[in-house]
């Protein structure tokens, strides 16, 4: 009870001061927003959690990447992904093989499920970055913006492709010792595609975008 009312007086405090405030995501107190150094961190005095940071040209770095991105989507949608050879029999698989493979053996709902996490829901992620993100690197917001980034927030847990890729590498060591496994031009694509997300999520800070967009004309 002392501990909630100290935060409640803290909370008092802070909305008069000309700093805005942010919550930590660890415990919930309150902090005041203060500027810091390029690619520094603010973290929680409580509990250490990461408050924000500061990136500068984290748009443009993030805008970069995001395009980057889809081109390794549509190269990883268009190649083989794999080529499996057992006694002369060759076969070439694509990204999507696995969601097909399940709706031809009537399970169209765990297809479905797997083309969404594999292919549908990375591609949103990727056309609402950019209605975000191209705005943005020009000054100003689009109307569908906020929406955009709302969507993208919500969708992340699903996209799947780093889970993906773990399994296609596990499958293909079982493999390596009955058949002969090719990697095709869609696996590197792929892999950059997990890589070039990871570091895109790592080079903006999400609680500075959403500044940029209220502020942003």
């Amino acid at each position: 009870m002392q501990e909630f009312r100290e935060t409640v007086t803290r909370a008092a405090t802070l909305k008069k001061a000309s700093h805005p405030l942010i919550a930590c995501p660890g415990c919930d107190l309150l902090h005041q927003r203060h500027s810091v150094e390029a690619d520094a961190t603010a973290h929680c005095v409580r509990c250490g959690n990461r408050l924000y940071s500061y990136r500068p040209r984290g748009i443009d770095r993030a805008l970069a990447l995001t395009l980057s991105s889809l081109v390794f989507f549509v190269l990883a949608n268009t190649f083989p992904f794999i080529s499996i050879e057992i006694q002369g029999i060759r076969r070439e698989i694509s990204i999507l093989s696995a969601a097909l493979e399940l709706f031809s053996q009537g399970m169209p709902e765990l297809g479905l499920f797997a083309a969404a996490v594999i292919f549908l829901f990375p591609l949103i992620q990727l056309v609402g970055m950019l209605v975000v993100l191209i705005p943005l690197h020009r000054g100003r917001v689009a109307e569908l913006g906020r929406g955009a980034l709302r969507l993208v927030s919500v969708l992340a847990p699903w996209s799947m492709m780093e889970i993906y890729l773990l399994g296609v590498l596990v499958s293909m060591v079982k493999l390596a010792t009955y058949a002969d496994v090719t990697l095709g031009v869609a696996f590197w694509a792929f892999s950059a595609l997990v890589i070039t997300n990871t570091w895109t999520a790592s080079s903006i800070d999400r609680q500075c975008l959403w500044e940029r967009m209220e502020t942003a004309s």
